[in-house]
């Protein structure tokens, strides 16, 4: 069975290079590939000038929320609007008791309700 599945991914890979091959020999055929001009070979050319450019402004920011790392990172404290206050004393909740179980009905006073018929007569035979 092995050999079999090698078999098969072999035929199938080359019926995938022998279609790709014969597709780009088509395209270059029907299409027409352009020859490359020669380009002539220059002499080297001598090294363009470095150009300083000075160094670009930093925009300052717009509201105290745009610095929140790098006040993380200097260890600045928090603003007071971002400071969550902690509880005094523990929240404690308090539900109503649940309600007690009814006890199960005893089995004498069910069984006293439970009437059971006669059984009617047997036939008679002549």
């Amino acid at each position: 069975m092995l050999m079999l599945l090698l078999q098969i991914f072999l035929i199938l890979l080359a019926a995938f290079l022998t279609g790709a091959a014969l597709a780009c020999l088509l395209k270059r055929v029907i299409l027409g590939e352009p020859v490359a001009e020669a380009v002539p070979v220059r002499e080297a050319a001598a090294p363009a000038k470095t150009v300083t450019t000075p160094p670009a402004k930093v925009a300052e920011p717009s509201s105290p929320n745009v610095d929140r790392f790098g006040r993380a990172l200097s260890g600045s404290p928090v603003p007071a609007a971002a400071v969550i206050s902690k509880p005094s004393a523990p929240v404690v909740e308090v539900q109503p008791p649940a309600p007690a179980p009814r006890p199960a009905a005893s089995p004498t006073s069910a069984a006293s309700e439970v009437t059971v018929a006669k059984p009617a007569p047997a036939p008679v035979q002549t």
